[in-house]
């Protein structure tokens, strides 16, 4: 008789005290109990969300209402998957430097895909060319913040930046949070805007929204980092 895996164990071992809980992470939990039963392993469900994220992606090709909405809902589901497969390798301790960097460059893959398929369904959709443009700057503006914050990890471990923003500028880091509650970035709350927005039919209108609050992300960090963060020494 297997052993009965309860909602409170999978949260304690999964979730670092004080840690935020978005939805989805809260979804996951409860998704994650009936996975912990079968024999798939963290990586196996990794490849499989990326799996998924890429056809989603294809799915807003046509620009039409319905299309987009599977579209969103698959992405969702996928993104989804991408808690799941941490949740299990924390419960079950399997780490491995293979599937952390299939997770990363998967989420990488999985974004920028749907980024700029939605902006070319915008373009199906409408007959407007600036729509792959702005799908095109939302996908760039993802992926050149996501590389300055890998970028800035690396200097942190390499010894190139001492201290972190809220030690070296707190009254800059605390106009940082503002602003980021003011226009939410991360990615389970780009995924709350992309379902708001195609359920009312304007799912296009996703990658303005990226493109504008990504550009000044990205914009805003390495301009902060080069100024202030990078502690030179000098010979």
């Amino acid at each position: 008789m297997r052993r009965k895996i309860t909602l409170r164990e999978v949260k304690n071992i999964c979730v670092k005290p004080g840690a935020d809980v978005c939805y989805f992470r809260r979804i996951s939990f409860y998704l994650s109990i009936p996975i912990l039963h079968t024999p798939l392993t963290p990586n196996q469900i990794t490849w499989i969300w990326v799996f998924l994220g890429i056809i989603s992606a294809g799915f807003f090709y046509p620009g039409t209402y319905w299309w987009s909405l599977a579209g969103t809902f698959l992405g969702a589901f996928a993104f989804l998957l991408d808690h799941v497969d941490g949740c299990i390798a924390r419960y079950k301790k399997i780490f491995s430097k293979k599937g952390y960097y299939v997770d990363e460059i998967g989420t990488f893959v999985l974004m920028s895909a749907i980024l700029f398929m939605i902006g070319f369904g915008g373009f199906m959709k409408t007959g407007y060319i600036a729509w792959i443009f702005v799908g095109t700057l939302a996908m760039f503006s993802y992926l050149l913040y996501q590389i300055n914050i890998l970028f800035t990890q690396l200097k942190t471990l390499q010894g190139y930046i001492k201290s972190s923003a809220t030690e070296k500028s707190p009254k800059l880091h605390k106009k940082s949070s503002l602003l980021q509650k003011l226009l939410p970035g991360h990615l389970d709350e780009i995924f709350y805007i992309m379902i708001v927005l195609a359920i009312l039919g304007y799912v296009e209108w996703t990658v303005v929204y990226v493109a504008f609050v990504y550009t000044g992300m990205w914009v805003g960090k390495f301009v902060y980092d080069y100024r202030n963060s990078f502690e030179h020494s000098h010979v």
